[in-house]
């Protein structure tokens, strides 16, 4: 795990692996009422986003990304994780979706973007939400609750673009509402495999 932030200690920037994030909304809120009786984490009342922005490191900058979430659904349309313009992984219109870029032996990276038919569904249930991208397999998946939902393959050996300068955000655009209940916890940030390098056509 290359960051993690549980929010059970009641310290909303406090990272419990990694990195403590820089900033975040003024209004958010760390409070009981997350994950499995736990404290959790969200937007206020003021129905602004969270925006936990977490500075770029060394460690975010490989050829795949793991990230998850626990959550439970507040509002229709927003981001559990984004980096830049490079990468999101969230809802729109309910729907979970998922845009990243990849490398390409050209100038112009390659975009995948797509709106899964699942939808999360309006209740009072956190479950988790994670997007894997291996980038040996060239394999990117969705899961909730451990259940592949979506995939894609996109040939081996593919890495993802990145700006490196850019920010890890958790919650942008995620308003919640204005309930000022804790939506997310367990945001967590895993290493990923690194794509193979290949000279006369032996890859390493």
């Amino acid at each position: 795990v290359i960051a993690a932030y549980t929010w059970d200690e009641g310290k909303i920037t406090k990272a419990e692996i990694g990195p403590d994030a820089i900033s975040i909304d003024k209004n958010a809120i760390c409070a009981a009422g997350g994950a499995e009786n736990t404290m959790g984490a969200g937007p206020g009342v003021k129905g602004t986003p969270f925006n936990l922005e977490i500075a770029p490191v060394k460690d975010l900058n490989l050829g795949g990304i793991d990230v998850s979430l626990d959550y439970r659904k507040s509002e229709s349309t927003c981001s559990f994780f984004s980096r830049g313009n490079e990468f999101s992984f969230g809802m729109k219109e309910g729907k979970l979706s998922v845009a990243y870029q990849l490398k390409t032996e050209g100038k112009k990276p390659e975009t995948i973007s797509e709106v899964t038919r699942y939808e999360v569904p309006a209740d009072e249930e956190y479950r988790n939400y994670r997007f894997i991208y291996n980038p040996q397999k060239g394999k990117a998946e969705i899961f909730v609750n451990n259940v592949v939902i979506w995939s894609h393959e996109s040939g081996p050996n593919r890495q993802m673009n990145w700006n490196e300068d850019a920010s890890r955000v958790i919650g942008r655009d995620m308003k919640g509402n204005g309930s000022g209940k804790p939506c997310i916890d367990n945001a967590a940030h895993r290493y990923s495999d690194h794509a193979k390098t290949c000279s006369n056509s032996v890859c390493a």
